[in-house]
């Protein structure tokens, strides 16, 4: 599956977001994800260093609002590895109510058929 930044997420590959909810809600949106809270905007988690010296893509997906964008834009100056995955919508939580509602936003890709799948992993 293709990212916000045209990227292919695996199942191997971490998305970080702000509240358990947001990323229970991006675990709905793409079932398989690695999703962890950073419980907050926390830009620089102690443990943060560890994740990224396993080799693992990490998304930041923090909120789409004032401080979302700061502590994104900070945790993505700390650490380049990190990619911005930004939601349409205020946060992950309002993408699942809304993708309930419609077809889902472009940031985030159609679910790929069963097939597609065999080959991501």
């Amino acid at each position: 599956m293709r990212g916000a930044l045209g990227r292919r997420l695996f199942r191997e590959d971490i998305v970080l977001c702000e509240s358990a909810i947001d990323a229970l809600s991006f675990l709905m949106l793409r079932p398989g994800t690695l999703c962890i809270s950073t419980s907050g905007a926390a830009h620089n988690p102690r443990w943060l260093p560890h994740l990224l010296a396993q080799g693992r893509a990490l998304y930041c997906a923090f909120d789409s609002d004032q401080a979302g964008d700061r502590h994104a834009a900070t945790m993505l100056s700390l650490y380049p590895a990190i990619q911005r995955l930004r939601p349409r919508q205020h946060d992950w939580n309002d993408e699942l109510r809304l993708s309930r509602t419609r077809t889902p936003s472009p940031t985030l890709p159609p679910r790929p058929t069963a097939a597609q799948q065999a080959t991501l992993f």
